[in-house]
């Protein structure tokens, strides 16, 4: 594969994720994509790239290639459409994590060391720094913090509260 083409997945012509060659595409598949339709088993880590491709096909997903430059990774991919949407203050906010403005930025109790940490939201680049702990993150990893999820899991919720009004 050149250099300079990344693969595009898409599900039902949705895009939800790039991927940079071929053996990150497999592992995307294997990560993302159950074995069978009542998500019983997962793919086994051994399977091939094109028994991957075959049952994520059969799945409603499909692949493309395209420009690196001209397709980032952000513009493509559900995280990278929450993180182009979310406001860090409002997501803390309905967390009940009450921001408080602080010159441009906002300042929270830190989810991680919640009662002596406090965090620096940063709304316009969508990331927080805890000033105790040191913690760092996004909107997603807030979430994940918060409410004990998983990676999906807490994009799953940001895309229902925010992205699917």
């Amino acid at each position: 594969m050149e250099n300079n083409k990344n693969i595009q997945i898409f599900r039902y012509g949705k895009p939800v994720a790039e991927v940079t060659n071929k053996e990150y595409l497999r592992q995307w598949i294997i990560d993302n994509c159950p074995y069978n339709e009542n998500r019983e088993f997962a793919i086994p880590p051994t399977t091939s790239l094109a028994e991957c491709m075959e049952i994520a096909k059969n799945r409603g997903y499909a692949f493309t290639y395209a420009e690196a430059k001209n397709a980032p990774f952000e513009a493509v991919s559900r995280f990278g459409n929450i993180m182009a949407e979310m406001d860090i203050a409002e997501v803390a906010a309905d967390l009940g994590y009450t921001p408080t403005k602080k010159g441009k930025n906002f300042t929270c109790k830190c989810p991680h060391c919640k009662t002596e940490g406090m965090v620096a939201l940063v709304p316009s680049k969508g990331v927080y720094r805890c000033f105790v702990c040191g913690e760092t993150g996004n909107s997603v990893s807030f979430v994940k913090a918060v409410r004990r999820l998983g990676t999906d899991d807490a994009v799953n919720y940001l895309e229902s509260m925010y992205i699917n009004k």
